[in-house]
Order: C-alpha cells, then sequence, then structure tokens
C-alpha cells in the first residue's frame, strides 16, 4: 500500500509539472529538482498560476530555504493546514520525512477536494 500511495504521490506531482511520466525518480535531476523545491513551486504554479514568483535558481542554502519557504507560503494560501506543512530546515537535512509524505498527502487530498 505504501508503494502504491508512493506511485500516486510522485504521478501527481510529476503530472501536474507536465514532466514525463517515465522520467526516472531517482534521477540526479528530479532529485535535486525536488530538494531545490523547483519541482514544488512549479507544481504550485501549475495548481494556480502566479502564486510563486520569485524563484530562486541559486542552489546555495539560503536560494533553497528561498524557494521552500516561497512553496509553504504559497500551500498556506492555497489552504493548506498548518500541521499538514513541513519544516524547512528538517528537509533540508533529510530529516522527518515522514512529515513531508504528510504533507504531499494533504496538497494531493486539497486538490481533489476543489477538483
Amino acid at each position: 500500500k505504501i508503494k502504491t500511495k508512493e506511485r500516486t504521490l510522485a504521478t501527481f506531482i510529476y503530472y501536474t509539472c507536465n514532466i514525463m511520466y517515465n522520467e526516472d525518480l531517482s534521477s540526479k535531476h528530479a532529485t535535486s529538482s525536488l530538494f531545490t523545491g523547483n519541482i514544488l513551486i512549479k507544481m504550485m504554479n501549475r495548481l494556480k498560476p502566479g502564486t510563486v514568483n520569485n524563484l530562486e535558481s541559486n542552489k546555495t542554502k539560503e536560494g533553497i530555504e528561498h524557494n521552500l519557504l516561497q512553496y509553504l507560503n504559497a500551500c498556506k494560501s492555497l489552504g493548506v493546514r498548518q500541521e499538514d506543512l513541513f519544516d524547512v530546515q528538517e528537509y533540508m537535512q533529510a530529516q522527518n520525512m515522514g512529515q513531508f509524505i504528510k504533507h504531499l498527502v494533504a496538497v494531493y487530498e486539497m486538490i481533489q477536494k476543489k477538483i
């Protein structure tokens, strides 16, 4: 069941971003884009165009943190509950990834309710 949920979430993110389904989700590019927040921001802008306009292309710690905070602010503006958000510092250190998955589920379920 976990594998199904993970695949559903991955498909949701990639479909929403208009990225190829058959892209290797473990590829360096996909992993890097997810880590830096680029995929999350792209997903958010597909859901509500113009939600995040200030994407930081600098892949420094500060640039990544900026992107993730922009994404989380966009999530809040769309109605994602505070308890369903993730901690940026934990995410950047690959800690408490369960909360990150919970967050993606919450975003997915929110979208499903609005469709």
